[in-house]
């Protein structure tokens, strides 16, 4: 698992604990973008911890709506 991807998972277990905050993911995941954030958002909804994205790139927001997936996720702002 990436970086990025562990982090989240972390916050997403620590969140869930607490008060349910949103986790926000910034900037490019490197390797198998959607995989990976298929994996951090069922984490996430398993805790009821809202998922949101930072900085997503047009290509990223591209496969999202594509794969019907962006309804799962909240993106905040254009790529950094």
């Amino acid at each position: 698992i990436s970086s990025p991807v562990a982090r989240a998972l972390r916050l997403i277990a620590r969140k869930g604990r607490e008060h349910r905050k949103p986790v926000t993911l910034c900037g490019e995941l490197a390797s198998k973008p959607l995989g990976a954030l298929m994996l951090v958002q069922r984490k996430a909804a398993e805790r009821r911890v809202p998922v949101s994205l930072g900085g997503a790139s047009e290509e990223l927001r591209f496969l999202l709506v594509l794969t019907k997936l962006d309804d799962l996720f909240e993106i905040e702002g254009g790529a950094a």
